[in-house]
């Protein structure tokens, strides 16, 4: 998410102690304005907040899996949930089905810039930052196509 959006500009996050619940939004990403809602994988309490993205949340481009995390929740349904999860083959199968997805919503989206729309359907590799020139109709497309419960 962080590769195709483009630099964050701001983070609204849930405060420590607060419960978040599977499947509702846990905290959204902002570029200017734009806003794209994340949903939560589990049910649980918010234990940790990553501080430093109320004031740099770029981080979360630069380092999401080192300064840019966002929070440490402990899960309270963990048993039940997890059993949801996919797993494997099944995981991989729907990752690549979603990246083939994403390619036709983007070439659909492009398609006033040929060249960008000829080399996804050859099969090129994501432009990074690639809705960041977009504006919040397209975001709002791409919440409702591809960050759904």
């Amino acid at each position: 998410l962080q590769k195709i959006t483009g630099t964050i500009t701001k983070v609204d996050m849930k405060s420590p102690g607060e419960k978040v619940k599977k499947g509702e939004t846990v905290f959204a990403i902002i570029q200017n304005g734009k806003r794209l809602q994340v949903k939560s994988p589990v049910t649980g309490i918010v234990r940790e907040q990553n501080g430093k993205l109320l004031t740099n949340a770029s981080l979360i481009n630069k380092e999401p899996f080192a300064e840019g995390w966002v929070y440490l929740v402990e899960p309270t349904n963990w048993m039940e949930e997890f059993a949801g999860f996919m797993t494997g083959q099944k995981y991989r199968e729907w990752i690549r089905y979603e990246f083939v997805r994403l390619k036709d919503f983007l070439a659909v989206v492009l398609k006033t810039k040929s060249e960008h729309a000829v080399v996804l359907q050859d099969g090129g590799e994501l432009q990074e930052g690639v809705l960041q020139d977009f504006g919040p109709e397209v975001w709002e497309d791409f919440q409702s196509g591809f960050l759904r419960n």
